[in-house]
């Protein structure tokens, strides 16, 4: 017989100091029986029945009492007492104390008590301290009924360990022990008890050991056998049976059935199997479910029981996908293992089970993840839950999952963003059972797009989707930055293709595109960042009003700018208007540029030169070239009577306009052209030098000028035509008339030099020139048909506005023979037509 984890060798019963063995024999039988003790030595051996001897250690008499004491009880091949304290009087045979022992094997062969003379040999009630009398046996009992043996009323656990250790949930436990030999069949039936406050006594566990020497069978019960596992008190039921019991050398085990369901730790079942009780003590092989939130996984047992507070149980098994263990998130298929214990009542256990899963609680995109969940059990609500461990591509998650759903993970990822990655970390979480998953998972975007521009910002991460909030900052080609704020969500499934809006401005130090222009600080900007394939670009357009004189005739423009930024390319893309006036460029990231122009408004006299160009910078910060076509196409009236008659443009290396053509003055009969270049500011600002030919030029009717050479110096002042010229007359005819005696006379000049000019007082109002002169020549008449000539000087003005002369000023002098004889001044002030000559 064996204690719970003891190596049976044999079963001791060790018998309480104060108990009282009664032996009950039949009178004729007892007086035999106590002669022979009252002759008997030490050693000797006394036969109590055909079954029972006794051995006297030593032999007092004692008045009417035999003491026999250190003796030794046999019963038959079935097991010896030793140290039995027997007192015999003439009606009785009383034996007190000893230790009990039963053989390993017992022989074949049949323990037959005296047919006569039955007896019941019990162990009475230690605590009484009675004695009993002597109990024949019923006669009309069958011989198979008549028994011999002992019986323990009430020894305590701690003598015997005959059983597992049952808590005492309603009162002391203690045991009892009957030893039976019936017939030929030996009967240890192991009796756990309870009594419980109301003083009623109950059965809570029993193991009946039926041993047949014949045949070596036998039959263990147990009954009502209450154990604790983890929250639960659980009653299993079992029968096992085998084989040689009683002999440790060929004791393999007994075996059974056990029922009931019982909870092991919080939420794991032991829900069958077999218990197996061998000479090392109680096993068992049975399934187990672990409860999930959803769904179970039921696996295999395999363990060994001491009592209810202390055993072991390794789990195995698989699972099959159908536990959710917190929504959203199911453990994976794989080979589920663990252990499940308890030590002095403190029940703890860990299962392991890993594998790939698919959940829409970490990031999108990632369709396997390597996972590992530990089931771990420390007997209590709190403190039992499930480590989570989860690893992909893109980094890891790990944390606590409680059995209510809640849960907390560390997540640790990296994200494909643009051209890179951007590593995350923070927590994901469900704080209340069914409710919502909150994700505070950070990540910081730091991206060179180029070595102009960037992004940069911060970054928050969910399960589906990426929010941007940061700055596009474009290094603008000579100085300053613009910067863009961006802000926007990007789903993880598109993470290398996204596009997010901007809005921002240039810096405090404005943002220079060339040195010639840019934007002022604080001007608006507005565009979007976007990534194809993972190449992040820029594309961003500010209005701004700029002040240059790169254009020329222009000083401000209303001009619209595209930054555009990408892997390995950078430009500005610039759109000026003004009245009259437009141009575009493209602005590379050092600064250089090339940029066409058009000035619609350039005109001269109303008529416009068609004028385009454009304007590079090759190297950075190199000069700028120039180029420009444009031309005067017909006759351009720039003043009253004078004219601007075909020309083109060009320009210097400065962007200062030129043009070259022909200034013509038309005269009353006949022009003065001369070629003229100068410069042009604007249509109301410009200047020419001119230089020509008179031909066949007559003002009015006396100035004549022919083939000779003309100077005029032509400017406009804010719209003002100031016009100045030079020419030598060929022939001034002053006047002819008929006088009488002297005939015809004819005055006349033929040295004359005049000039041209529209800037004399009033002149400008009354839009009118003045023809100043002066020269030498000749008056000729005849006086009694002798001809005379006489000498003259004259000098004088006259205003020409539209057709007409409208004033004539002249200072006359005449001279004959060398001496002065005459001096006049006139002044007409009337207009005389003449007809003007293109």
């Amino acid at each position: 017989m064996s204690t719970a984890l003891g190596a049976p060798a044999r079963l001791v019963l060790a018998v309480a100091a104060g108990a009282l063995l009664l032996l009950g024999l039949a009178s004729s039988a007892h007086a035999a029986t106590y002669a022979q003790m009252q002759g008997a030595q030490p050693g000797d051996t006394l036969t109590l029945s055909p079954s029972v001897t006794l051995t006297p250690g030593t032999i007092t008499q004692v008045g009417d009492k035999l003491e026999i004491s250190g003796a030794t009880v046999t019963y038959g091949e079935a097991g010896t007492g030793e140290g039995v304290t027997a007192v015999a009087t003439a009606d009785s045979l009383t034996l007190t104390g000893g230790s009990f022992t039963f053989k390993d094997k017992i022989a074949t062969g049949t323990f037959t008590p005296d047919a006569d003379d039955p007896m019941t040999f019990a162990l009475g009630d230690g605590a009484a301290e009675s004695t009993g009398a002597l109990v024949p046996a019923p006669a009309a009992a069958p011989a198979a009924l008549r028994t011999f043996g002992i019986s323990n009323g009430e020894a305590e656990d701690a003598a015997l360990g005959l059983l597992p250790t049952i808590p005492e949930d309603n009162g002391p436990n203690f045991y009892t022990i009957d030893i039976n030999l019936n017939g030929g069949t030996v009967n240890v039936n192991l009796r756990q008890k309870q009594r419980q406050s109301s003083g009623a006594v109950v059965e809570t566990g029993r193991v009946l050991v039926v041993v047949n020497p014949t045949n070596l069978r036998y039959r263990v019960e147990v009954i009502n056998w209450k154990f604790t596992f983890g929250p639960s008190n659980t009653t299993l039921n079992a029968v096992v049976a085998g084989n040689s019991i009683l002999n440790p050398f060929e004791f393999t085990g007994v075996s059974g059935t056990l029922t009931g369901e019982a909870q092991l730790v919080k939420g794991v079942w032991l829900t069958g199997g077999t218990l197996k009780w061998d000479k090392t003590g109680f096993h068992v092989a049975g399934s187990v479910r672990v409860d999930c939130q959803e769904g179970s996984v039921s696996a295999g047992l395999t363990g060994d029981i001491v009592d209810g507070d202390d055993w072991k149980f390794a789990v195995s098994g698989q699972t099959n996908g159908g536990c959710t263990v917190t929504k959203d998130l199911k453990l994976p298929t794989g080979d589920l293992t663990g252990e499940i214990k308890s030590e002095a009542g403190a029940q703890t256990g860990l299962l392991e089970v890993g594998g790939v899963v698919q959940t829409t609680l970490l990031p999108e995109g990632v369709n396997n993840w390597d996972a590992r969940f530990r089931f771990i059990y420390d007997g209590t609500d709190a403190g039992s839950y499930v480590a989570f461990y989860a690893a992909a591509g893109i980094g890891t998650a790990q944390g606590k999952v409680n059995f209510d759903g809640t849960f907390g993970l560390a997540a640790d990822f990296t994200i494909p963003f643009g051209p890179s990655s951007v590593a995350f970390d923070g927590d994901i979480n469900r704080t209340t059972p069914g409710g919502p998953v909150t994700y505070d998972v950070g990540g910081s975007a730091n991206i060179a797009i180029n070595s102009k521009a960037s992004l940069g910002g911060s970054l928050r991460l969910t399960n589906t989707k990426l929010t941007l909030a940061g700055d596009v900052t474009l290094a603008c080609p000579v100085s300053g930055t613009i910067k863009g704020g961006v802000a926007g969500e990007i789903p993880l499934s598109s993470s290398k293709d996204w596009s997010i809006g901007i809005s921002g401005g240039a810096g405090s130090a404005g943002c220079q595109v060339t040195k010639e222009f840019g934007l002022a600080a604080g001007s608006g900007l507005a565009g979007s960042v976007k990534s194809v394939g993972g190449v992040v670009s820029v594309s961003a357009d500010a209005n701004a009003t700029i002040n240059t004189t790169l254009v020329p005739t222009k000083t401000s423009f209303t001009a619209g700018f595209k930054f555009a930024a990408s892997q390995g390319a950078y430009s500005v893309a610039v759109n000026g208007s003004t009245q009259g006036a437009g141009f575009a460029a493209n602005v590379a990231s050092d600064g250089t540029f090339g940029l066409s122009f058009n000035l619609d408004d350039l005109a001269l006299g109303g008529v416009t030169l068609g004028a385009k160009g454009t304007i590079k910078r090759a190297t950075p910060g190199g000069a700028v070239a120039y180029s420009i076509s444009g031309s005067l196409a017909g006759q351009a009236k720039i003043y009253e009577n004078l004219y601007l008659r075909g020309g083109s443009l060009s320009i210097d290396s400065t962007g200062g306009l030129k043009f070259s053509g022909t200034v013509r003055q038309v005269c009353n009969t006949g022009y003065l052209d001369a070629s003229a270049t100068g410069i042009i500011v604007d249509s109301r600002n410009w200047a020419f030098d001119a230089k020509g030919i008179a031909s066949n030029c007559t003002i009015g009717r006396a100035a004549k000028f022919n083939g000779t050479t003309f100077y005029a110096q032509i400017k406009s002042e804010n719209a003002k035509v100031l016009y100045n010229a030079g020419v030598q007359a060929t022939q001034i005819n002053l006047f002819s008339t008929y006088v009488f005696l002297l005939g015809t006379t004819t005055t006349y000049l033929t040295n004359v030099g005049a000039t041209i000019s529209n800037t004399c007082d009033g002149c400008q109002e009354q839009n009118k020139f003045r023809v100043s002169f002066g020269g030498t020549g000749n008056a000729q008449f005849r006086i009694i048909l002798l001809p005379v000539k006489i000498s003259i000087s004259l000098s004088g003005q006259v205003d020409i506005r539209g057709q007409s002369v409208r004033k004539v000023s002249l200072a006359l002098n005449r001279n004959l023979f060398a001496s002065q004889f005459a001096q006049n001044q006139i002044e007409i002030d009337t207009e005389k037509a003449f007809t003007t000559a293109t």
